[in-house]
C-alpha cells in the first residue's frame, strides 16, 4: 500500500490548520461528507474534513512509475456563533480561503505535482436548514506518481480500527489492531 495515499489527506489537514487556526477539528477523513453523514458523525464546526475521494490513472505513462491523479475534497462545516458571521456567510468565506491556498500546492510532497482545478460548491439539499449548519465542498486535482513495489516484496497488510473522532496522527496509540502481518 502507499503511504502517500494514506499521509496525503493527513498531511492537507495540518495545512489547513495553520491556514485556518479558529477551527475546532480538522481532519483527514475516508470518504463524502454529505447532511446524513453530519447528522451521524460528532463534528466540531467551525471544522474542515480532508478527503481523497478518488484515484484515476493517467494515461500514457511508461516506465515502472505511473501517473495518477487523486480527486480531493476539503468539506467546510460552520454553524451559527454569536459574534460571528451568519453559518453560510463563514462557510463561504472559509471554502473561498481554501479555494484560493490550494492552487499549485504540493504540500511538500516529493510524489506529488502541483494541485489545480480547483472548485468550491455550496452543498444544499432537503434538511439543511434543520440541521443548523452550512457545508461546502472545495475540490480539487492532485496529480501523483506511484511506483509499484516490487514483485518479491509483500506489501504491509496490517490493518488497524480507530473509532472517529479519535483518528488521526494524534490518536494512532488508541487504535487496535485487526488481525497480524503476514
Amino acid at each position: 500500500m502507499s503511504s502517500l495515499l494514506t499521509n496525503l489527506p493527513q498531511t492537507v489537514a495540518l495545512d489547513f490548520k495553520l491556514l485556518l487556526p479558529g477551527l475546532k477539528q480538522c481532519d483527514a477523513i475516508a470518504g463524502r461528507f454529505n447532511l446524513e453523514r453530519l447528522r451521524a458523525e460528532a463534528v466540531r464546526a467551525p471544522a474542515v474534513l480532508v478527503s481523497l475521494l478518488e484515484l484515476t490513472q493517467k494515461a500514457g505513462w511508461s516506465g515502472p512509475r505511473h501517473g495518477f491523479e487523486a480527486s480531493m475534497a476539503a468539506f467546510v462545516v460552520t454553524t451559527d456563533r454569536m459574534g460571528a458571521l451568519p453559518r453560510d456567510q463563514a462557510a463561504a468565506a472559509m471554502a473561498g480561503l481554501i479555494a484560493a491556498h490550494v492552487p499549485d500546492r504540493h504540500w511538500e510532497i516529493d510524489d506529488c505535482g502541483e494541485a489545480q482545478n480547483v472548485r468550491a460548491q455550496p452543498i444544499v439539499n432537503a434538511g439543511m436548514e434543520k440541521s443548523k449548519a452550512s457545508l461546502w465542498a472545495v475540490t480539487w486535482v492532485q496529480p501523483l506518481v506511484l511506483q509499484p513495489l516490487p514483485e518479491t516484496q509483500p506489501a504491509d497488510l496490517t490493518l488497524y480500527l480507530g473509532t472517529a473522532p479519535e483518528i488521526g496522527a494524534d490518536h494512532q496509540d488508541d487504535y487496535e489492531q485487526i488481525g497480524d502481518t503476514p
